[in-house]
């Protein structure tokens, strides 16, 4: 399903006839005057939680958050936006919202209020309990203590673990299973980290995702003895990444700065290359396969499509 691009369409539908992926949807800048389907440029993705699950939040450049349906990108609602500058978000199940703004500084926003387009919205967004511990984006800012300026932001995604990276290269990563959430940090990159996230399962191990502007993809598990391992290198900086639990072990997407994109299957070892044609600021991984793809352009999703061989891990 594509809307408003029909010159991006074609262009895509000429390249994936014998690729790994397929387009599903695109929302990209509409021709005049259809602008109330469009999302604008997007600074950032993140999964709807508690009653927004199976949502997804796009982070507009002017503000508001359009809550969108991965499966066709049809739009559920809008919230609306107290910053402009955000290039970071993680959502809580109680609605409220821990904030990356672009000087690198951690914010909490309440449970927003939306500007829905239907009842349905004002249902999603009733407060729910934030996790075990009752910990929300608020505590957890408190929790932080004193400001200081980091580089990404990133969640598994039930909340339980909160990381960011810093300009020195270093990921904090904080358990949020206890009431008092305790840090554990690592020096994993050479220059800023761009881009973090997390991924865990029923065990309490989790693994850290992290890219740099040293173009290194790097994998850690906090408090693990063994040591950090590079994933991928690459001669350009990574500039978004993401993780999901799957039916058959991790899913991990990261893009770099000059539009290259690797998808593999952490446990099968199943590797899914492209390039998009546009700078990319976000991704994220839906059920399904399913891989969406946020910049200036507006937001793209991607069906991912298992190759025939399997290719070597990167």
């Amino acid at each position: 399903m594509h809307h408003h691009d029909e010159e991006l369409a074609e262009r895509y539908a000429l390249r994936a006839a014998e690729a790994d992926w397929d387009v599903r949807w695109a929302l990209t800048r509409p021709p005049a005057g259809e602008a109330d389907r469009w999302p604008g440029a997007v600074s950032a993705l993140e999964r709807g939680r508690g009653r927004l699950a199976g949502h997804v939040l796009a982070v507009a450049a002017d503000g508001p958050l359009h809550v969108l349906s991965p499966a066709d990108g049809s739009a559920a609602g809008r919230i609306r936006g107290e910053r402009t500058d955000l290039r970071g978000l993680v959502s809580f199940p109680d609605g409220t919202l821990l904030c990356l703004d672009s000087p690198g500084f951690l914010s909490a926003v309440g449970a927003p209020r939306a500007e829905s387009r239907s009842e349905m919205i004002s249902s999603l967004l009733n407060a729910a309990p934030a996790s075990a511990s009752g910990i929300d984006a608020t505590a957890f800012v408190k929790a932080v203590g004193a400001p200081r300026p980091f580089t990404a932001l990133g969640a598994d995604e039930a909340v339980t673990r909160i990381v960011c990276g810093d300009h020195a290269g270093t990921l904090h990563v904080w358990n949020l299973d206890s009431d008092t959430p305790t840090a554990l940090e690592h020096t994993l990159h050479r220059g800023p980290i761009t881009a973090a996230t997390c991924v865990r399962g029923a065990s309490p191990i989790s693994m850290t995702v992290s890219g740099g502007a040293d173009g290194r993809l790097v994998l850690w598990r906090p408090g693990d003895p063994r040591e950090p391992r590079e994933a991928m290198h690459r001669p350009t900086r990574v500039v978004a990444v993401d993780a999901l639990l799957g039916a058959g072990g991790p899913l991990i997407a990261a893009a770099w700065a000059d539009g290259m994109v690797v998808v593999w299957d952490m446990v099968a070892g199943i590797t899914i290359r492209f390039i998009v044609g546009f700078p990319i600021a976000s991704l994220l991984l839906a059920a399904d396969e399913v891989l969406l793809v946020a910049g200036e352009h507006g937001v793209t999703a991607f069906d991912l499509r298992r190759p025939e061989e399997d290719p070597k891990e990167p």
